[in-house]
């Protein structure tokens, strides 16, 4: 008799803290993961350039021809020198002029805390089609272009 009343002890202590651990975990779930698994880091960083400061900024740059500028302003440095070698392509098949004229009218589709997301008219052949900037804030508040 003693070792099945240990047993039902041991069972209901089990499913007793299991019950608990469920509980709290399923209350705090929520926080929990925006906390520790948040997918964007800067979510309450101060802008300190918005997205029409940078799209500004790469548009005089590509006018002047400094892509480095260009480059270093408005893009994340895993993409600058993927980049620069794009503008230099495009100044170099004598497109430059084309694509500066396309996005130097941007218009505003979408924005939420981390991300913008802006069209533009592009150039393709006769026709104009529709193109995407996604804009990205990154730690110090800086919106770069992720998506061009």
């Amino acid at each position: 008799m003693d070792r099945k009343f240990f047993y039902i002890l041991v069972v209901l202590i089990v499913v007793g803290v299991s019950i608990l651990m469920f509980s709290y975990y399923s209350n705090n779930k929520q926080e929990l993961l925006i906390n520790n698994f948040s997918q964007y880091s800067n979510i309450d960083s101060k802008t300190t350039q918005s997205p029409e400061q940078t799209h500004k900024k790469l548009i005089e740059n590509l006018k002047t021809g400094n892509f480095t500028d260009a480059v270093s302003c408005c893009f994340f440095v895993d993409d600058f020198k993927k980049r620069k070698e794009f503008f230099k392509s495009i100044e170099q098949r004598g497109m430059l002029e084309m694509m500066i004229s396309d996005l130097s009218m941007i218009k505003k589709e979408n924005t939420t805390d981390s991300v913008a997301t802006y069209s533009y008219l592009g150039s393709k052949v006769k026709n104009k089609v529709v193109n995407l900037i996604i804009f990205v804030k990154d730690n110090e508040g800086v919106w770069r272009i992720k998506f061009l």
